[in-house]
């Protein structure tokens, strides 16, 4: 996979951890952006285009719940995977009604997000070449 395939955009307050986390992610060989906050991952949000957001759960200005509300109202939706310490099933089920792919524990299984991201960033990448073919071939009208 290029670094062009696939974009993913950590979110997570704890810097130390969010820095490790983004090296831990070079398998995938995508584009690993960084926010230490919701409100930076906003900010980024606006300026690129992203595929998955890895996003912490509780964080001190914007919760990645709330974070999953912006990202939904947007025009080209990434997935989200939660990471969190939490282990209150509600929070559980409002990661999963706002669309999330995945709820992931911490101590995160490193191989089992790069395997999830994986896939997404395949399939995203198969979306945007079948755009890409149909937007080249336009429907013939009879």
């Amino acid at each position: 996979m290029s670094r062009s395939a696939g974009r993913v955009l950590l979110v997570d307050d704890m810097h130390d951890d969010a820095r490790l986390l983004a090296q831990l992610l070079a398998p995938l060989d995508a584009n690993v952006l960084v926010a230490r906050s919701a409100a930076e991952a906003i900010g980024i949000l606006d300026n690129e285009t992203v595929d998955l957001v890895v996003t912490d759960l509780n964080m001190p200005d914007v919760s990645g719940l709330d974070l999953a509300r912006e990202v939904r109202g947007r025009l080209d939706v990434p997935a989200v995977i939660f990471m969190t310490g939490s282990q209150r099933p509600t929070d559980r089920a409002a990661a999963f009604e706002l669309g999330a792919v995945a709820y992931l524990q911490k101590p995160i299984d490193v191989a089992h997000l790069i395997g999830l991201a994986r896939e997404i960033l395949r399939e995203r990448a198969e979306a945007r070449m079948t755009d890409a073919a149909n937007d080249n071939h336009p429907p013939s009208v009879h």
